[in-house]
């Protein structure tokens, strides 16, 4: 402790260190009191913070809302085994599948599916796919090639050098011999017949196209022919202006909405249901789709099959009311996509139509709901053909479920009892600061496990909560025939926290309830207050909240329960939860307005004042010390002094 370098004892030949130390031993021990009070203080912040946060984990599987394992929701026991059955074939059936909701009860439904909702969609003709060149000029109908004359071609992986020499009578003659040519160069395809590309040719234009499963096409050197398109892989990173020659159906562009004819035309523009979008011949393709793709006010995805070769466009939600009307404005894109050709596949939005016992249902979606079942159609019924749904409540699963949440409640009690129950031992008082220094790293890990046990030994708050969580299971459920102790669950004493006995007997009972009085399980476990029946208690005085608390199931008494001490809300009383207001919560204002963190800050501080006491003190006697030395240096200086002249005398 102390700040300053000091050196003493020089002169005088005393310990000084070792004689501070000694005078300082009593100074100290007021700052070394205050010290351990200030890390108590933290232990017992840490051990109820700890509590909060295995409370809150607990709230937030069992009585939190959002959770899956809900079990203030009645769709937590309501879990149902389903089958399917087709009057046809009395086998199971794939036309429809359900989910339960809290509504749901056990039994059999007939159900008839019509027609299954669709969105409305376009799929076009194939937009690439075809490599062209131009034959070069010849007379009448003769063509003829060098001799070496070669087309070397590249088809899904295989590179293929294909000799045209020679001379051919006509186009017709060319063009069948090209494609016997490229049919024994790269075989027949998936069908034996016909080959993998087929030839064309049209004003001097030649054309092969890929069929027969064959996809990647590319013109490696085109010999004597000259390349309009060399590829039919189509790039949607390439911009409009240099993908012009990808389609089937060139891409030609138009005027600039508003500009003359006199202008260069490097514009498109076009509509979908009505929107109009219009972009340069910069723009890329992928560009377009994008801002198609991400405009929310059509709804509607456009997306590109590279083996097919095919554009698709199809409505973002499902319906007899989705539409998709395409119409180019200026040049000619959806006609280059395919997408309005007479030929391409149109699908016209539809809702479902379905039967389910004896009642039509119509949605515009693929589910529905009636009776607390929602049914997804997944396909149409046949003609006359009929769905038997079964729906069984599933007891193994229910138990199981209740099974899981008993153990864990009971391990939180189990956790919460131990904590009131282990002793406290004041033999091991948190380390000073000075005693860690001359402690390893092992021995400081054991001392403070024994110094933080049993700081909540009959700790009042924790004794209360206990009792608190025991007490959710007594008494009746008001309007519910049913108890807690007729469907298996009981409590023990406050000797082992009041964990939930379920034992062979209360097993068999619970299983039997859930089977036969489902609605009283539910009841027992999920019934809200008709008269206080808020999201929270703690707007609710004393007397409305036992008025609440009778009238609730078990799992809404235990969600106030917890309320009372985890809450951040503050009550009519304007109090937390009382484990917040203890020891706070991280993040929360409490973490520095609660009674033990104001006890933490003020300990820090008295802390603090001590230390720059005892650093004073050390200061001081050192002070003094040094004064003693310069004393002595002086006296010695003297006696030398003195000793020399009396030498100097004698001789």
């Amino acid at each position: 402790m102390g700040s300053s370098i000091r050196l003493t004892g020089m002169a005088s030949g005393l310990d000084t260190d070792s004689m501070v130390e000694q005078l300082m031993n009593v100074e100290k021990q007021s700052y070394y009191k205050a010290q351990r009070t200030q890390y108590l203080t933290e232990y017992k912040i840490e051990k109820y913070r700890e509590v909060t946060t295995k409370l809150t984990d607990f709230n937030s599987k069992y009585l939190d809302s959002l959770s899956s394992t809900n079990m203030k929701s009645a769709t937590f026991f309501r879990k149902f085994k389903t089958s399917f059955t087709s009057s046809k074939t009395q086998s199971a059936s794939n036309a429809v599948s359900i989910t339960s909701t809290s509504e749901a009860n056990a039994g059999t439904h007939k159900v008839t599916i019509k027609q299954v909702a669709q969105a409305a969609s376009v799929t076009g003709v194939k937009s690439t796919g075809t490599v062209k060149l131009t034959l070069p000029g010849h007379e009448g109908e003769t063509l003829s090639f060098e001799q070496g004359s070669k087309l070397k071609l590249y088809l899904d992986g295989k590179t293929r050098e294909i000799d045209i020499s020679g001379d051919y009578e006509s186009e017709e003659a060319f063009k069948n011999a090209l494609q016997d040519k490229i049919k024994d160069t790269f075989g027949t395809g998936y069908d034996g017949t016909n080959g993998k590309i087929n030839v064309d040719i049209n004003n001097g234009v030649l054309s092969l196209t890929t069929i027969n499963g064959a996809s990647n096409m590319n013109i490696a050197d085109p010999g004597s022919l000259t390349i309009i398109n060399g590829s039919n892989e189509l790039s949607t990173s390439k911009s409009l202006e240099d993908l012009v020659n990808s389609f089937n159906t060139p891409l030609q562009f138009g005027h600039a909405l508003g500009d003359g004819d006199g202008d260069e035309a490097d514009q498109i523009a076009f509509k979908i249901n009505g929107k109009e979008f219009n972009f340069d011949k910069t723009a890329t393709l992928k560009d377009i789709m994008n801002e198609i793709n991400n405009d929310d006010e059509i709804g509607v995805t456009i997306k590109f099959n590279n083996i097919t070769g095919q554009f698709s466009m199809t409505t973002d939600k499902v319906g007899a009311d989705e539409r998709l009307e395409l119409e180019d404005v200026s040049g000619n894109l959806f006609e280059s996509l395919g997408l309005t050709d007479a030929a391409a596949t149109r699908t016209e939005g539809q809702d479902t139509l379905a039967m389910v016992d004896g009642i039509e249902v119509v949605r515009a979606s693929k589910t529905f709901t009636v009776d607390g079942i929602t049914y997804q159609a997944n396909e149409a019924t046949a003609e006359g053909e009929e769905i038997t749904v079964n729906l069984d409540i599933d007891t193994d699963k229910v138990f199981e479920d209740i099974k899981t949440f008993v153990k864990d409640y009971n391990e939180i009690v189990d956790y919460l009892q131990k904590l009131v129950d282990e002793k406290y031992d004041r033999s091991f008082q948190p380390l000073t600061d000075d005693e860690r220094s001359e402690m390893t790293e092992d021995e400081i890990k054991k001392w403070d496990e024994k110094a933080k046990t049993g700081l909540l030994h009959n700790d009042s708050t924790i004794r209360s909560l206990l009792n608190s969580l025991r007490s959710t299971f007594s008494g009746t459920v008001e309007g519910v025939g049913t108890t807690f102790s007729d469907i298996g669950i009981k409590t023990g004493t406050y000797t082992n926290g009041g964990k939930i006995i379920l034992d062979d007997d209360g097993a068999n009972k619970l299983k039997e309830a859930i089977s036969n009085k489902l609605d009283d399980v539910v009841a027992l476990f999920t019934q809200k207050s008709s008269k206080y029946g808020n999201a929270s208690s703690r707007q609710y005085s004393f007397d409305e909240k036992t008025t609440r608390k009778n009238q609730e199931g078990l799992m809404n008494r235990m969600f106030d329960t917890l309320e009372d001490y985890i809450s951040t809300y503050r009550d009519l009383n304007n109090a937390k939860g009382q484990l917040i207001e203890k020891a706070g919560k991280i993040g929360d204002t409490s973490e520095t307005t609660s009674v033990l963190s104001k006890q933490l800050i003020q300990n820090t501080k008295k802390v603090q004042e001590l230390l720059d006491k005892v650093n004073a003190k050390y200061d001081k006697y050192y002070k003094q010390f040094s004064a003693l030395e310069t004393a002595m240096n002086k006296l010695n200086s003297q006696n030398t002094y003195i000793s020399q002249l009396l030498g100097g005398g004698g001789m």
